[in-house]
């Protein structure tokens, strides 16, 4: 099998989780796995999520792309920063801007992440491949699209190979109201034709692949999961007695919005019903003033503690030491079951978690929790909402011993170990087709 991911060992990031687990949990089964990835890894922050076989090979592209430069010029203010740590929590102005420029094409192929060279040099790297190992699968993972593009041409060079494209999360369908219609409708019919020739997508959500079913019907659901090894790692340190809250990633510059978490905190701690000093609030992420922000419009500032990036063992250790792990999503109409690698992660720490849904309820993600009886998910627009959350964070509270009763056969079901089997069925089915 060919993989086909910008994103993944030792790159960190959820980003590169997703496809790191596949491959360590797909390799018992196949004989070789081949996996193009970016050279540019020596750049970026690291992480180890996979323990390379004997059977899996990596095949690093040299990259230049706007990441690349990025990078370089990152590092270099690094290296003459005294507080170092400071630069893991700066803020990009613009960020959308740029993200939008870089996303639409042409420019994604020219300079987008992943580029005109990372793409040509891994087509090559791809068809001496397939050539010399007669390859039967390919599996290309966004993002970057780049890598559809590579399966893409692939695809069209040899067409009796299998190839599956991967979306963690949506490309141009995320940043249609903030770009053109003209420049949308043209992007629309280019990912189209891309996407049409795959012999299937996967998404990890039922709502995003209700999206994704426009560009190919034959969309399936391959859910982000935890990694089932992580379970067996032990705390160093004993809980602590505080009621500490942990949210570790993105805040999208405020789609994902911790401020109904807040209020019901800072409504527990009027009412006296807890204890303002026992309040810990942990955010592990680069947008650490954004978070401070939110907690001062609630006088919770003092209870704000910034952790920049932590490593993986660290964070893990982190989660399993919280009273509380926050999960923020956003909902709408047209965008259901968003749930990031950082929920899956959390199910494997033990620990409740609070899921609030940044707009309309989320169905899928209430029947999840539900299903699974691993938290709470509550929407900001439920008139009850900040009534249902403060009795939950109350009932742990007043009895810090008590455990959640996970249902675990149910949690297991997400681990990547049940996940790649069902990748790996799925490229059976589609090559008996």
């Amino acid at each position: 099998m060919l993989f086909v991911a910008y994103k993944t060992h030792p790159i960190k990031g959820v980003g590169s989780i997703r496809s790191s687990k596949l491959i360590k949990y797909l390799s018992p089964y196949l004989k070789k796995i081949f996996v193009i990835s970016t050279l540019n890894n020596v750049l970026f922050y690291k992480e180890n999520y996979l323990e390379v076989k004997d059977n899996i090979y990596f095949c690093r592209i040299p990259t230049l792309d706007y990441q690349t430069i990025k990078l370089i010029i990152f590092r270099f203010l690094r290296f003459f920063k005294k507080d170092k740590k400071k630069l893991y929590t700066f803020e990009i102005s613009n960020k959308n801007f740029w993200y939008d420029v870089f996303t639409i094409f042409p420019i994604n192929i020219l300079i987008g992440q992943g580029g005109f060279i990372y793409i040509f040099l891994s087509v090559l790297t791809g068809i001496f491949l397939i050539k010399k190992y007669k390859i039967k699968y390919v599996f290309s993972s966004f993002s970057p699209f780049a890598d559809h593009i590579i399966g893409y041409v692939l695809k069209i060079l040899f067409p009796s190979i299998i190839w599956v494209a991967d979306f963690r999360d949506l490309h141009i369908d995320r940043v249609k109201n903030r770009i053109s219609n003209s420049f949308y409708y043209f992007n629309l019919i280019v990912e189209k034709m891309i996407l049409k020739k795959a012999d299937a997508l996967t998404t990890v959500s039922k709502g995003l692949k209700k999206i994704l079913r426009k560009y190919n019907l034959k969309t399936f659901v391959i859910s982000n999961g935890f990694d089932p090894d992580d379970m067996y790692i032990k705390t160093r340190k004993n809980l602590s007695k505080k009621l500490t809250f942990l949210y570790g990633g993105a805040l999208y510059e405020g789609r994902r919005d911790p401020s109904f978490l807040l209020e019901s905190l800072s409504m527990l701690i009027k009412n006296n019903k807890i204890k303002k000093r026992d309040l810990k609030l942990y955010y592990a992420g680069r947008e650490g003033s954004l978070f401070y922000n939110f907690c001062k419009e609630f006088n919770l500032e003092k209870n704000c503690h910034l952790l920049g990036f932590l490593d993986r063992e660290d964070i893990l250790e982190l989660e399993r030491k919280s009273s509380f792990l926050i999960m923020l999503t956003w909902a709408s109409k047209d965008e259901t079951g968003i749930l990031s690698g950082k929920f899956y992660e959390y199910l494997s720490s033990g620990k409740p978690i609070i899921c609030l849904i940044n707009g309309e309820g989320d169905l899928e993600i209430e029947n999840i929790f539900n299903k699974l009886k691993c938290g709470i998910a509550v929407s900001i627009k439920d008139k009850n909402g900040i009534y249902k959350l403060s009795k939950y964070i109350l009932k742990y509270y007043l009895n810090p011993n008590k455990k959640v009763n996970f249902n675990w056969a149910e949690i297991y079901k997400f681990s990547y170990e049940i996940q790649a089997k069902k990748l790996l069925s799925l490229f059976l089915k589609l090559r008996c087709a």
